[in-house]
């Protein structure tokens, strides 16, 4: 649970493009903490509007649903969990009703090379800090480039 020299603990943030990525991120990792009965606490944040029949069952003691739509815990609540799971879109939420930074040690954003640079950018931006370090994963191979910028597509036309 440490997060390397100095550090407390790890906080960690998992991110994905879509609730479907994420979902599945957050299934295998409590799939993972179960098996081996780690002291982990994990929490899968969604959208308030996120239909709650799309949420696999395996992750519903993992969030808070309140009879209408998902909540965001408040800054004690947050500051109690090692892991949350989110979409890019989400992450800035993270910061609802806070004043200070979440402070997570470790930024993981899974399937990173289908996400806009922008999107990758928002949870840096919102609950990162000088000291967070972001890993990008994805394979370029898998999905192909989906490049958008029609200046990009006219200079780099076979990427």
């Amino acid at each position: 649970q440490k997060a390397g020299k100095g550090n407390k603990r790890a906080r960690i943030l998992v991110c994905a493009s879509m609730s479907s990525a994420a979902d599945h991120l957050a299934v295998s990792l409590v799939r993972f903490i179960e098996e081996k009965e780690l002291p982990i606490k994990l929490f899968r944040m969604n959208a308030y509007t996120r239909n709650p029949d799309e949420v696999d069952k395996k992750l519903h003691n993992y969030t808070t649903f309140d009879g209408y739509g998902y909540e965001v815990p408040g800054s004690a609540e947050i500051d109690q969990y090692d892991i949350i799971v989110c979409t890019l879109a989400s992450s800035p939420l993270l910061m609802y009703k806070r004043e200070e930074r979440v402070g997570f040690s470790h930024i993981f954003v899974d399937e990173a090379t289908s996400a806009t640079h922008h999107a990758l950018l928002l949870p840096l931006a919102s609950v990162g800090s000088k000291a967070t370090q972001m890993v990008l994963a994805g394979d370029p191979n898998q999905l192909g480039a989906i490049i958008n910028c029609k200046t990009a597509v006219r200079l780099f036309p076979k990427a």
